[in-house]
């Protein structure tokens, strides 16, 4: 058997050197059941509630005034510390958490769970368990959850305070303008519609164009500065062709401030989305083509109806606080049989005057309420963390399903930012792209406990324009 050897064989053990013998003498084995055993395990690995058990243990006639206080509403119960809740006039008593237990317990009741809101985690948890603090823990895992963040919408205040947009000092000194379209190609191939509005008057001129490029906006625009002069600041949305840099330099050329509202805010030019949803019906009810190929015809009489139309918060029509007077037209010649010979005029600068101070009492009574139903916006610091509000994709599917927020970092400063979908238009100018409106954001960071945390669920809408200018306004990339 010389071939044999010693590694060809198992080893030979003695008969009482089993498994059993061997951990017995080298370990102690402690099998968790369930988990009430895990938290008491656990309890006793926590230093705070460690020492709280000690001091239950002892005799109340033992105990200090600072311990009694101490363990004032607490109990052992086989072995396993309880907190005493009274519950419907009866007392329940409830597992008190230790800190190495929290994370897991409130995952398994929220993001296991259905990922509720703060009530209804909160009440599940108070099922069994207790700690210190619990809503405010539980508030600020939802806060950072980015489930919750990226399928619901924030409830409650909002963030970004009201910024009304003063009235220009005379006419055609602020402008808003706005493009409205596509229509149906008229006779003369127009699809698009490009409003300018004064926010002092509130005086509208409409032009149609054939598409939205920057060649028509110019070409429209030159024909607006003909008839009313040069502005001294316009204000539009970020379409390529107000962020093109041929309008930029149009407007440097000509010293005129071009303010660009935040993107897909339409709060910030709010004056002339309220004259476009006015515009639209106009136009619509005075087409007589059923082809609908004739709306630019009507142009004239839609523009003339709007500005003789009496303002809500002047009380005048635009036509009025521009010239002094009311025109007539053959529909309101009958006012010459009832009325006196006397020149119905008014001076133009007091008039403007007197509309121009109510139209800042009206602006103070609606940033007052919006401000109400909103807080002051967060200042982000440079690589935090946010998710902003976006769009459904129309994708020809059901959207309801949609994430409804997309994660985004904050850049360095508030001007030098890059839209993430850059620009279609190659003559587009370097730097400032797109600026998000402080209510589309929802940080993710919560190293500051001061600012008041953000509950994924229904938004309040805005009501009122919001200057795009402002400090509510954040930079994004």
């Amino acid at each position: 058997m010389l071939h044999v050897d010693s590694l060809s064989r198992g080893p030979v053990e003695a008969p009482q050197d089993t498994m059993n013998s061997l951990l017995e003498e080298r370990f102690e084995v402690c099998v968790v059941c369930d988990l009430a055993e895990q938290v008491m395990v656990l309890q006793r690995g926590d230093e705070e509630l460690r020492e709280l058990q000690t001091i239950l243990e002892k005799p109340e006639s033992d105990r200090t005034k600072e311990e009694k206080a101490r363990a004032k509403g607490y109990n052992v119960r086989e072995g396993r510390l309880v907190r005493e809740i009274e519950e419907d006039g009866n007392v329940k008593f409830k597992f008190v958490l230790p800190k190495c237990m929290r994370k897991a317990v409130v995952v398994q009741s929220h993001d296991l769970m259905g990922h509720f809101a703060l009530e209804k985690t909160v009440s599940k948890i108070q099922e069994s368990f207790w700690f210190p603090r619990m809503r405010n823990y539980v508030r600020k895992h939802i806060s950072q959850c980015f489930e919750c963040i990226y399928n619901k919408v924030p409830a409650g205040r909002r963030e970004g305070l009201l910024h009304p947009i003063p009235p220009g000092k005379r006419p055609f000194e602020v402008v808003h303008m706005d493009h409205i379209g596509p229509f149906v190609p008229s006779k003369k191939r127009n699809q698009y519609l490009l409003v300018f509005i004064d926010n002092l008057t509130r005086f509208a001129r409409l032009i149609a164009t054939r598409d939205t490029s920057t060649k028509h906006v110019l070409r429209a625009l030159e024909e607006f500065v003909l008839e009313r002069g040069l502005p001294r600041t316009v204000i539009s949305d970020r379409g390529s062709c107000f962020t093109s840099r041929a309008f930029a330099e149009f407007c440097t050329a000509r010293c005129i401030r071009h303010v660009l509202n935040s993107t897909r805010h339409p709060q910030a030019n709010g004056l002339v989305e309220r004259v476009n949803r006015t515009v639209l019906p106009v136009i619509a009810t005075s087409m007589s083509d059923p082809k609908q190929r004739d709306w630019d015809e009507k142009l004239s009489k839609a523009e003339r109806d709007i500005n003789n139309a009496v303002n809500k918060t002047s009380g005048k029509t635009p036509f009025e606080m521009l010239y002094g007077y009311q025109p007539e037209f053959h529909s309101t010649a009958l006012r010459r049989i009832v009325g006196s010979d006397e020149a119905q005029w008014e001076n133009p600068e007091e008039l403007r005057t007197r509309v121009r101070q109510r139209i800042i009492a009206e602006q103070e009574k609606s940033k007052a309420a919006y401000d109400r139903r909103h807080f002051p916006a967060r200042l982000y610091d440079v690589g935090d963390i946010v998710f902003m509000t976006k769009a459904p994709e129309q994708t020809g599917k059901p959207t309801k399903a949609q994430r409804d927020n997309s994660a985004e970092f904050c850049s360095e400063t508030e001007s030098d930012v890059l839209s993430s979908e850059g620009s279609d238009d190659d003559d587009s100018v370097d730097g400032p792209e797109d600026l998000a409106a402080a209510s589309e954001w929802c940080p993710i960071d919560v190293s500051n406990p001061a600012a008041p945390p953000r509950s994924p669920f229904s938004q309040t809408p805005g009501i009122t324009e919001a200057a795009p200018d402002t400090e509510d306004a954040v930079a994004w990339f």
